[in-house]
């Protein structure tokens, strides 16, 4: 292993396994800063997230080049939710004296592979030292036409909940892994690789999605910020959660309650949005309730609810 004694060369060797060039693209990386054209009639849609040693990610959980899969996919995940496409990321790192260049390339390696699989370029960043562990950080940048950017905000009561994808399964990797062991490959991929849902969340635009978010922090509390951004009543049918029995199998050995993973357990990475009743629901997707007048989240048996609780992962406040 050789200790990074040139942040210079380390650039220069990071950026050759990345995708830097494209049609958008004015002033590459190699600039003071980049310059990148957006198609006209579209707006900027731009977001940050950022991973933390000792509170995202340890080494005994994911491989650095899971890790840079990561990094860019929870940044494009966010785009998704808008209904945006992407343009590309940039990265920030800050790295202890004892981070090795191999692991920089491996972090960077699995960086590159998840911007060329959805289109997106690497567009510049920073590197500096860090006397406290390692922070990785990227900005990723998209657009959408005019007006149409998805928010949070808009649901409307007889509008109906629709889900990209199962929920619960990463939360259940994660487990697995901080308990030590080793869950399945594709288990193992919705924790440490997920798949950030650009195609389907542009989609949903297009099919007048009202409301649209990301899960990454639990879909309860997705769920419940949507309802109560839009002043708006959600209720979810139980029966409409058909992976639930799957899910239940598999964690209920390991002292897991598949219910809690559904809804808390984060880190799923799907969307869920709320679409007119005049709207078809794609293929592959989930309908799992409505839209009504009120307020709250609740979770429903036929014609008997009761209101779920909304939380999900917070920095400053646990779960």
């Amino acid at each position: 292993m050789t200790a990074i004694r040139d942040e210079f060369a380390l650039i220069r060797d990071i950026a050759a396994l990345c995708p830097t060039q494209g049609a958008a693209v004015r002033v590459p990386l190699n600039d003071d800063a980049a310059v990148v054209a957006i198609p006209p009639k579209t707006e900027l849609v731009v977001t940050t997230d950022t991973l933390t040693e000792g509170v995202h990610f340890s080494a005994q959980t994911i491989t650095f080049q899971e890790l840079g899969w990561k990094l860019a996919a929870v940044n494009l995940s966010d785009l998704a939710a808008m209904g945006a496409q992407p343009l590309g990321i940039v990265v920030a790192l800050a790295l202890p004296q004892t981070t090795q260049k191999e692991d920089m390339i491996s972090l960077y390696r699995g960086l590159g592979e998840c911007l060329r699989t959805y289109d997106a370029l690497l567009l510049g960043g920073d590197t500096v030292h860090s006397r406290h562990g390692m922070t990785l950080t990227a900005t990723a940048l998209g657009y959408v036409p005019c007006g149409q950017a998805v928010t949070r905000s808009g649901a409307q009561p007889g509008d109906r909940i629709v889900l990209t994808g199962p929920t619960g399964y990463a939360a259940l990797a994660y487990h697995l892994l901080a308990r030590g062991m080793s869950p399945e490959a594709s288990l193992r991929a919705f924790q440490n690789t997920p798949r950030p849902q650009l195609a389907k969340g542009k989609l949903l635009r297009e099919l007048g999605a009202t409301a649209m978010n990301d899960i990454s922090d639990g879909l309860a509390f997705a769920l419940g910020d949507m309802a109560k951004q839009s002043e708006a009543r959600f209720e979810v049918e139980q029966s409409a959660l058909t992976w639930q029995s799957d899910l239940a199998q598999r964690s209920d050995s390991h002292a897991l309650r598949a219910e809690d993973l559904i809804w808390y357990g984060g880190e799923d990475f799907e969307l869920v949005a709320t679409l007119p009743a005049t709207s078809p629901v794609p293929q592959g997707m989930y309908e799992i309730g409505r839209v009504t007048k009120g307020s709250g989240l609740f979770i429903c048996d036929g014609d008997t609810c009761h209101a779920l609780q909304v939380t999900g992962y917070n920095h400053f406040g646990g779960i």
